[in-house]
């Protein structure tokens, strides 16, 4: 299964996410990516985290999708 590393890019900087998850395709770090955006909303675990956005790289580095934290509210 592919292996996908969900960074947290806020107020310019990165947080980098070393372990990342695996997860079947594209579409469900998609979804893992609205998931995690609404949760770490909900607990307040970053200040300003409506202003941050996850950048979803695969194994090999490239950029499969740019989350930002507010699309979260209207999913």
């Amino acid at each position: 299964m592919p292996r996908y590393f969900f960074d947290v890019i806020t107020n310019g900087d990165r947080i980098v996410d070393p372990l990342g998850l695996e997860l079947p395709d594209r579409e469900a770090a998609r979804v893992e990516a609205i998931r995690a955006a609404v949760e770490m909303i909900a607990n307040n675990a970053l200040e300003n985290a409506v202003d941050a956005q996850f950048e979803v790289t695969d194994e090999n580095g490239t950029i499969i999708l740019t989350f930002p934290f507010a699309a979260a509210r209207t999913n």
